[in-house]
């Protein structure tokens, strides 16, 4: 943004504040940098900002604040590859390690299930991140509902427990 003013009798005042990139924007197969108030600064040379976080889909620059403060509240921000928005309404956050994490649609109880599942992530080899699964939704307060290789897995070997228990029962 610039503004000119003029000073009587001689002078000029001129000002430019310069709009910094807080996040690109991915939208019909198009990217661009966007300021925190989802204005659209460029779309050139933007491997400048690789750095910066990846927000996706119609609607997704006029709540790009909303993004930042949900992906800054957790130690899990570093780890998400996009936020996707869905529906004009909520985020679900892409993973680096590939899976998709379907939150509410309203901000505190996206941030609220945001913080429980980085709670339930924890680290090692028993993360919920790093391909045991492919999705998590959080949508429905106090469920989590995931889906995945290891989902199969568990359903089979929990099959497999009763059929144990029923036969001994029966001996």
């Amino acid at each position: 943004d610039a503004s000119v003013q003029r000073r009587l009798p001689d002078t000029l005042l001129i000002e430019v504040i310069e709009r910094k990139p807080v996040a690109l924007w991915q939208h019909k197969r198009h990217m661009a940098a966007i300021d925190i108030t989802g204005r659209q600064l460029t779309d050139q040379r933007l491997e400048r900002w690789n750095d910066l976080p990846l927000l996706v889909g119609p609607g997704a620059n006029a709540h790009v604040k909303d993004a930042l403060e949900l992906l800054a509240a957790t130690p899990l921000g570093s780890e998400v590859d996009a936020a996707v928005f869905i529906g004009n309404r909520r985020w679900d956050l892409k993973f680096k390690t590939g899976e998709t994490l379907a939150l509410p649609d309203q901000p505190a109880q996206a941030r609220a299930a945001l913080s429980r599942f980085a709670s339930l992530d924890g680290q090692g080899p028993e993360r919920l991140l790093g391909g045991h699964f492919t999705r998590f939704d959080l949508r429905l307060p106090g469920r989590m509902i995931v889906a995945g290789p290891a989902v199969a897995a568990s359903l089979a070997e929990a099959e497999k427990a009763r059929r144990a228990a029923a036969q001994a029962q029966r001996i």
